[in-house]
């Protein structure tokens, strides 16, 4: 995994040695700007803590431990919680995000606590069991397992990142989930079923609905004037598509067939390009750019033929790879 905070791009490494290694590397040059003993045991990380510095969580000793991103000098630690009588198990903490200077994690007795990412301080809990956690538009939105088939009904609870109160959920049954993005301060829900979906846009104040259309949708983004979507009919059988809508109404403003399988796998990220934004699909070893307004190809970039993409980063100006060869490397778009 790799973290992009304050024009740093900091990676875990293990370089020319046997024990691991942090890196902080200039996010423009790829140089290195420091390195350093890991703070502990790699567990998992990093994680932007969203102002200025990296979180990490470890499989032994401090499950939290956040490094300052310009220097990597350790800044604090903390111990995991207690594990639940009878668990026998070592738990890894997963940092899920960040919001309103706090880290969000989960507790192996269930639920998330939201830890001040200044101090390691437990500042809220929120005891219901959480599948996921997203941050949109400030709020933190808490997506719980999904039920026993068939009934997959789940509500997607905001909460208010500050002190955990819950505001609103959405919606009150939601076969198969939601993913929620981030347009211009909306909530995208993205329902995804063997055959159908949709796609809505949610006030994420109120959690409203604004608009709904029915869509076999696999992956959002937001870029420029649109919502921008991937699409497939007849379940990946049929022909696949990147749709740009209108945020306000949700109508087609274009529709660009892609070839892309199986679509379900794609990626499509807004980034900063040298004129404004692009979108970008990665399917395979291909990066394909289009024109947020128009949805006409702007570039391609073909990635080596043995390389297998394990992660991204939007940094400002550009687009972060972590793609794996006979060694792990990072590439810079």
């Amino acid at each position: 995994m790799l973290a992009v905070s304050s024009g740093a791009v900091v990676v875990a490494t293990k370089g020319q040695v046997s024990s691991w290694v942090l890196a902080g590397l200039d996010e423009r040059t790829g140089r290195i700007r420091w390195q350093r003993p890991e703070p502990d045991q790699l567990g998992t990380g990093p994680y932007d803590s969203g102002d200025g510095k990296i979180a990490f969580t470890g499989y032994t000793g401090p499950v939290i431990e956040v490094v300052n991103d310009a220097n990597g000098a350790l800044l604090w630690h903390r111990p995991g919680p207690a594990l639940p009588s009878g668990h026998g198990l070592v738990a890894v903490a997963n940092l899920f995000s960040s919001a309103a200077g706090n880290l969000i994690t989960d507790n192996p007795a269930g639920g998330v606590e939201a830890v001040s990412s200044s101090t390691g301080q437990v500042r809220w809990r929120y005891p219901k069991p959480v599948n996921d956690a997203t941050v949109v538009d400030g709020l933190l939105l808490l997506e719980p397992h999904p039920g026993t088939p068939p009934a997959y009904d789940v509500a997607t609870a905001a909460v208010n990142p500050t002190t955990g109160q819950v505001l609103w959920s959405y919606p009150p049954v939601d076969p198969g989930g939601s993913i929620f993005f981030d347009p211009g301060g909306a909530l995208i829900h993205t329902e995804i079923g063997p055959a159908t979906g949709q796609l809505s846009r949610v006030n994420p104040q109120t959690g409203h609905n604004t608009w709904t259309v029915s869509t076999e949708a696999y992956t959002v983004a937001a870029a420029g004037p649109v919502i921008a979507d991937v699409e497939s009919t007849g379940n990946q059988q049929g022909t696949e598509s990147i749709v740009g809508r209108n945020p306000t109404t949700g109508a087609v403003q274009w529709r660009t067939t892609i070839s892309v399988a199986p679509v379900i796998h794609a990626q499509l990220l807004a980034i900063d390009g040298p004129s404004g934004q692009v979108l970008v699909l990665q399917s395979g070893q291909q990066l394909d750019a289009y024109n947020p307004g128009t949805g006409k190809l702007a570039w391609q970039l073909d990635l080596p033929a043995d390389t297998t993409v394990d992660g991204y980063a939007v940094a400002s100006g550009g687009l972060l790879i972590q793609a794996s060869q006979s060694q792990y490397q990072l590439q810079g778009h």
